[in-house]
């Protein structure tokens, strides 16, 4: 029987809509990383590294956004207590500190002289950084999934399985973000690079949004 709260969900909406909400929003990002990097080369100086940082976590409010608005398209529709304007803001909280911990470590931790191969490169075991990939995507799908639970919980008994959804999605997201990002070299165009990433952002939101979607159709909203 069909809750009168809620109205039909399409898994197939809600993967396409999770796809083209990355694909966009990683674009946009990689646009905004693009740039930066040609304009300002390797940052050196410690004010050149904050300010790469204050434009990647611009690109994370850019990313957030993008995404929440197109799943709150789907969900507005399935739980109709749903309010996009808590779920852009838990959305883009995540993607914002979700960029700032995996900026931190190569802006201000990396040794980039002794970790670079003598033409500059980084020589990196693909299994070791796909698995990486993965394993990044399991921790950061939680702490997503932990920030969108809590719009979640308001109007969905079960909510808490919205970690383990977004923790199995972002898991597989990750994998394809990664691959996007890892097949352009130093040698590639800017087209190129930006093309890659995008790629890498609808294959990684097709998958996020399959992944996931199958959890919300066991989503049940409260009495």
């Amino acid at each position: 029987m069909t809750d009168p709260k809620t109205n039909s969900f399409s898994l197939f909406r809600w993967t396409l809509y999770c796809g083209l909400g990355e694909f966009i929003g990683i674009g946009i990002s990689g646009s905004i990383a693009v740039a930066a990097f040609l304009l300002m080369g390797e940052p050196k100086t410690l004010s050149d590294k904050f300010i790469i940082l204050f434009l990647m976590l611009f690109a994370g409010f850019i990313e957030g956004s993008v995404l929440s608005l197109f799943q709150s398209a789907v969900l507005k529709n399935k739980f109709k207590n749903f309010n996009t304007a808590v779920w852009w803001k838990f959305t883009v909280l995540a993607a914002v500190i979700g960029w700032f911990l995996g900026m931190m470590p190569s802006l201000f931790f990396a040794d980039t002289e002794s970790t670079s191969t003598e033409n500059g490169s980084m020589e990196i075991n693909p299994l070791i950084y796909y698995s990486l990939s993965i394993l990044m995507g399991l921790i950061l799908g939680a702490f997503f999934g932990l920030f969108q639970f809590f719009a979640l919980r308001r109007i969905v008994k079960n909510a808490s399985v919205w970690i383990l959804a977004n923790s199995l999605g972002w898991g597989a997201g990750m994998l394809f973000i990664f691959i996007g990002a890892s097949v352009p070299d130093q040698n590639s165009g800017t087209l190129f690079i930006i093309c890659s990433g995008a790629f890498g952002g609808i294959t990684g939101g097709l998958a996020l949004g399959f992944i996931t979607g199958l959890f919300v159709k066991k989503l049940h909203v409260k009495a």
